[in-house]
């Protein structure tokens, strides 16, 4: 790992507690994990914080439970960081290895309105059925959604609202909440048109692998690699790989002192997508 890469790390965690916001930046140090994919699952977040004040330490506890309690992670490098995670605290604890005494929040990306979101209402198309089980998760947005087969009568929705939108996508489409918002898309279909370079100049760190028509990679932090999103493969050691893929999986790495601050991608091959 080059110097370069150890010292001009970056973050910003922000932590709504009652009417204000706790943020922690360097130089504490954080290390992190986290998850994202659009195969339907909450997205997640794992990150330990460490030499926080006394006081600031028991802000950041929440027991296991219901209750809304929003948390932002940004990472980067000085003079340029992105949204990695936007969610909800699931647990915040404070715990000791050795002589560290230090938070351990775990989060998850749409988990209250996952967990707690129930819709009874009657729609006469599936754009009317997003919206009324949208409506009962007050903290997840409308992302990006593509078209559905429409419903030819009207149709009495009862449920989890989270368990009527797999029911109302299955087989059609993916659906996943990816920073508090709903995104449904089909197999040949991207959220955005940018596409990030993954190549040696760009921080790749090994020759990817593809199994089953998908490729893996490890890349140096980049949020500007995105579930849903678009990249562009060059690898000097594996050019039959070269191309666009749609990636569908990512799991982060970081520590702020540590070796770890890259993330592992997993993609499918495309060649003639649709931008919704």
């Amino acid at each position: 790992m080059s110097r370069d890469k150890r010292f001009k790390r970056d973050y910003l965690l922000t932590v709504g507690v009652g009417g204000q916001a706790v943020t922690v930046k360097p130089p504490f140090r954080i290390t992190f994990d986290a998850n994202k994919s659009i195969s339907g699952g909450l997205n997640t977040l794992n990150v330990n914080i460490y030499g926080l004040k006394a006081s600031t330490k028991q802000q950041l506890i929440k027991e296991e439970g219901p209750g809304y309690v929003p948390i932002v992670l940004e990472v980067g490098y000085i003079g340029g960081r992105d949204l990695v995670f936007k969610g909800s605290i699931y647990i915040g604890e404070i715990t000791r290895a050795g002589p560290d005494v230090y938070n351990v929040i775990q989060a998850k990306d749409g988990g209250v309105d996952f967990i707690q979101s129930f819709t009874n209402a009657t729609v006469l198309s599936k754009g009317d059925a997003i919206d009324a089980i949208l409506g009962n998760m007050p903290n997840t947005e409308r992302g990006k959604i593509t078209d559905l087969q429409e419903i030819i009568r009207p149709k009495v929705l009862v449920g989890p609202s989270v368990e009527l939108i797999g029911n109302m996508v299955s087989g059609e489409a993916s659906y996943f909440i990816d920073n508090e918002k709903l995104n449904i898309i089909k197999e040949n279909e991207v959220v955005s048109s940018f596409a990030p370079l993954v190549a040696a100049s760009t921080g790749l760190k090994n020759t990817p692998t593809i199994d089953k028509g998908r490729i893996t990679f490890q890349t140096w932090m980049n949020p500007a690699i995105r579930v849903g999103g678009l990249v562009n493969v060059q690898s000097v050691n594996a050019p039959y790989l070269n191309g666009l893929y749609r990636i569908d999986n990512i799991k982060y790495s970081g520590d702020l002192e540590g070796p770890d601050w890259s993330q592992v991608c997993t993609g499918l091959r495309v060649t003639d997508y649709r931008v919704i």
